[in-house]
């Protein structure tokens, strides 16, 4: 499943920069960020089991999302999905 979340978000974010859209580097730069939050958060829960950390990560995760995904139908609708 990780798997397969990870190739998506790595293919959403190839369409985006391929798009050659004036939003592509804010959109790019929102992706990194975003990322960098996933990669962070399966050791924060599992790992140090800091739950309540993982649980404010997991609130930036969906601001981040729900700021990413407008963002990415505007540049290249499939991408949002």
């Amino acid at each position: 499943v990780w798997a397969l979340l990870y190739a998506a978000m790595g293919a959403s974010a190839w369409r985006i920069t391929k798009s050659g859209s004036a939003l592509t580097g804010l959109a790019t730069r929102s992706w990194y960020f975003h990322y960098a939050l996933n990669l962070i958060w399966a050791p924060v829960f599992f790992g140090f089991q800091k739950l309540r950390l993982a649980l404010v990560i997991n609130f930036f995760l969906i601001a981040t999302l729900g700021y990413i995904l407008p963002l990415f139908h505007r540049i290249d609708p499939l991408s949002a999905y």
